[in-house]
């Protein structure tokens, strides 16, 4: 085995370990607010935590940047390997705390700036799919692992987040590119997904709201399947932390249960988003969709893009 693989099955280990503890939850969690206000429960954080010491223990020299909790390598920053691992805990905290459909747990891995595979795992229905790199997308269910192919046809829709609070972009996009309606998914890795089975050939994510965790599992799978990631300009996504000073600062210095040295994530000066916005699109001319998202937010400002 060689050692892309070997750190897909680290990934897959500790994926399987998070969602054993999600699947224990029967009632609805309580809910938490970080700083910025956004929700976030007790399990993202212990999730979070088991992915990180999973992945530590293997490779300990790895920065693993996750949305509640970052590990950080001994030597970190003088000296750490090429490798950065980015963990979503809980994609779609919403759908979770109405203990619904529509969230996952993601894990991908950056070398050299570039994602190298990524993961998306649906919780509630127990399936798996991992995007490499140059290799294709594989979805493991029922014990068996199957090669995703490219659909014959798309069905045109546009895979939407049912919590998104302003649906004037989503009614903007059917009207223009004449849609015939909407999927819906909270999980940006469960909507990229979508895309990739023929269920919608679009998926937006404002200008810096999606962060490098949300996107980098669902990049491989739209790209390895045919389609384009992009920002609002038609650049793809880029994955460079090399900006981001993830030091552990005063107050923000943690331990996990079994002793790894992590840092709130939260505490961050500036968290890694893409500041220009999401587009997926697949199926689908880019150059028009691209175009009336930009018509439509010099009309209404990035503000205004609230989902």
């Amino acid at each position: 085995m060689n050692e892309r693989y070997k750190h897909i099955e680290t990934a897959l280990d500790a994926i399987t370990s998070g969602a054993r503890l999600l699947k224990q939850i029967k009632t609805p969690p309580e809910v938490k607010r970080k700083n910025s206000g956004e929700k976030y429960t007790v399990e993202d954080i212990k999730v979070n935590e088991m992915i990180i010491e999973c992945i530590a223990d293997c490779w300990p020299d790895d920065l693993i940047v996750g949305e509640e909790r970052t590990y950080l390598p001994a030597r970190y920053p003088r000296k750490c390997s090429s490798r950065v691992w980015l963990v979503d805990p809980i994609d779609g905290t919403k759908s979770f705390l109405d203990l619904k459909w529509g969230y996952s747990i993601m894990v991908s891995l950056l070398v050299d700036h570039v994602p190298e595979f990524g993961i998306i795992h649906d919780v509630v229905h127990s399936e798996t799919v991992i995007g490499i790199r140059g290799d294709g997308v594989y979805l493991e269910a029922a014990g068996a692992s199957i090669r995703l192919h490219k659909p014959e046809a798309y069905d045109s829709k546009l895979a939407w987040n049912p919590y998104a609070r302003d649906s004037r972009l989503k009614n903007y996009l059917i009207e223009r590119l004449r849609l015939e309606g909407e999927v819906l998914a909270q999980s940006t890795g469960l909507r990229a997904l979508q895309l990739a089975r023929g269920n919608a050939r679009i998926m937006v994510s404002k200008p810096g709201s999606a962060k490098i965790w949300d996107t980098a599992p669902a990049f491989i799978v739209i790209s390895e399947m045919g389609g384009e990631y992009t920002d609002r300009s038609g650049k793809r996504l880029e994955y460079d932390l090399r900006e981001y000073d993830f030091t552990e600062k005063k107050g923000n210095g943690l331990r996990t249960g079994n002793g790894f040295k992590v840092v709130a994530t939260d505490s961050l000066t500036e968290y890694p988003v893409h500041k220009n916005g999401a587009f997926a699109m697949i199926g689908i001319d880019h150059s028009p969709f691209l175009s009336h998202i930009q018509n439509y937010l010099s009309k209404t400002g990035t503000a205004d893009l609230k989902m």
